[in-house]
């Protein structure tokens, strides 16, 4: 999964054309981040605009932010290090600045009349009937911790350099012969067979070796994370549903036309009678918004003051749930409850520790949490374990006799003399009429994500290395490479415009690319907020 998100997340489309370019700005609780950080350059250029310390840790949050929201899931810090966001951030900010550079190195600019159509048309600012609602609009400028002159300025030079790379775009017609050599390279199909062993298979003709008392003390030593018990947690936990706060919500006749009063304009002058449903419902979105901050702000002043998580379930009326002697697999793996998507924040609170508001699910609610006691995880004495000790040595052993066999078998195999039924006894199968095309590598889960991609990098009538997952071990003998032409007429198709686009998108990469040189690129990398060097 963290490999299809990075994939998502490094491609300079994604963040910058004009569908998602206003959710950039959206803030996501980084206001005391931005205040705790000096604002000293990170990158600088000769001409474009320099990269502040303070811009990247903005941009690195937000896009934290916005991953955990789409996966509902919490990113820890080896997540965010293996997603290698620091990088794709920077970079970001790199192609963003040197877009600016180059809009007014061709001194493009918009009117303000051009911004304000823009906003009207924007879907982030609409409401539920799908009209423009200027509750909303204000509402996002305050989540961007940002004065409206500044959201403004900076939602026209996002306009700007959407405009400029769709020119680009629009102008760079791409050869239908590199489509073609493309979607040639994609619809690659090679006929296998595919050889695999159950490493669990036990012959009839093999004996279980009993090991000694050395081995298995050598074994217990060798392998101590599989005796050993994961740390427990008892915890408490409150949920408060959005449409508790939503109850709360009261509108009278006087409060509803003093709103379409004050916002006649953004109800194009109609007839109160006319727009009343849509009065009604812009009123009760922006009370929510009111009372949703104002209970968040009281709940982070309950927590911030000591308040146990009993007191402010009691100060709330809202239902105190306890879960005692868990594991973080436990956790995760929870179907009913909200948990499951904060596990790796459950595990790294402290005993005793409240919570601040954690939202939660695809309506939004809120949750708090406190860590009652923690169990930490402990090695279980070899006395005690002996037996699944002896046990697993003997699993291992047999797995290693069977995959010695495998790579023996994969390195002399020839489809031409071998005798199928005499490899069953041996927990081996080949099947001869397996195929595999490129463009649905993506799809195949079932073999090793490694034998997949060396599949394509064999030569024909050879076998590949061997590769396992779980307890299987695999190999593949090349018999056929060829281009499957119903592959060609289906990507042609279905994804040939796309296919265009994305080698737009590489012709844009190398005018950012182009402009980034002459601007003489420089990172800082003494800075301690990331670990990355000049390329």
């Amino acid at each position: 999964m963290l490999r299809e998100i990075r994939k998502m997340a490094n491609n300079i489309g994604v963040r910058i054309f004009l569908g998602v370019v206003v959710f950039a700005f959206i803030g996501f609780g980084i206001k005391d981040v931005l205040q705790a950080t000096t604002n000293s350059d990170l990158v600088t250029f000769s001409d474009a605009k320099n990269i502040t310390e303070q811009a990247f840790l903005k941009a690195k949050s937000e896009e934290i932010a916005i991953i955990q929201k789409q996966n509902n899931l919490h990113l820890s810090d080896e997540d965010i290090k293996e997603l290698e966001i620091d990088q794709i951030i920077l970079q970001r900010l790199i192609n963003s600045s040197i877009l600016n550079h180059i809009t007014q190195y061709y001194d493009l600019n918009l009117s303000e009349n051009t911004v304000i159509q823009f906003i009207k048309q924007a879907p982030i600012f609409n409401n539920s009937s799908g009209e423009f609602d200027l509750q909303i609009f204000h509402s996002v400028i305050r989540n961007s911790y940002q004065k409206e002159e500044e959201y403004l300025q900076r939602l026209k030079e996002e306009i700007l350099k959407s405009a400029l790379l769709n020119v680009f775009s629009e102008t760079f017609q791409v050869p239908e012969i590199m489509v073609n050599n493309v979607i040639d390279y994609m619809s690659e199909k090679r006929d296998i067979d595919l050889v695999q062993i159950d490493l669990d298979n036990v012959n009839n003709k093999f004996i279980s070796p009993i090991p000694t008392k050395d081995q298995l003390l050598q074994f217990y030593h060798d392998h101590q994370d599989l005796f050993v018990l994961p740390e427990r947690r008892d915890l408490s936990y409150i949920i408060v549903p959005n449409n508790m706060i939503k109850q709360k919500i009261k509108i009278t006749d006087e409060e509803l036309m003093n709103f379409y009063q004050e916002n006649i304009d953004e109800f194009d002058n109609k007839n109160f009678d006319k727009v009343r449903k849509q009065v009604t419902a812009s009123l009760k979105q922006q009370k929510f918004d009111e009372l949703r901050m104002e209970f968040n702000k009281n709940l982070e002043d309950d927590v911030a003051s000591g308040a146990s998580l009993k007191e402010i379930a009691e100060k709330y009326s809202l239902s105190l749930q306890n879960i005692d002697n868990v594991t973080y697999n436990n956790v995760i793996n929870r179907k009913t409850a909200l948990l499951s998507e904060v596990g790796s924040t459950i595990f790294e609170m402290a005993a005793e520790e409240v919570s601040y508001p954690i939202e939660v699910g695809s309506e939004g609610d809120i949750l708090l949490i406190e860590i009652n006691n923690i169990s930490p995880s402990i090695l279980e004495a070899f006395e005690t374990v002996s037996a699944k000790a002896e046990k697993l040595w003997q699993t291992q052993h047999l797995r290693k006799l069977n995959l010695e066999k495998f790579n023996e078998l994969a390195v002399s195999y020839n489809p031409k003399n071998i005798d199928v039924q005499q490899l069953k006894p041996l927990g081996i199968t080949v099947d001869p009429e397996f195929f595999m095309i490129r463009a649905d590598l993506d799809h195949n889960n079932t073999l090793p994500t490694e034998l997949n991609m060396v599949i394509f990098q064999t030569k024909l009538g050879i076998n590949t290395p061997v590769f396992i997952k779980n307890n299987k071990a695999y190999f593949a003998h090349i018999k056929s490479i060829k281009t499957d032409s119903a592959k060609i007429r289906s990507i042609k198709k279905s994804k040939g415009e796309n296919i265009a686009s994305n080698i737009k998108q590489g012709v844009i990469e190398e005018m950012i690319q182009y402009f980034g040189q002459k601007n003489r690129i420089q990172i800082n990398n003494h800075h301690s907020i990331l670990g990355i060097t000049e390329n």
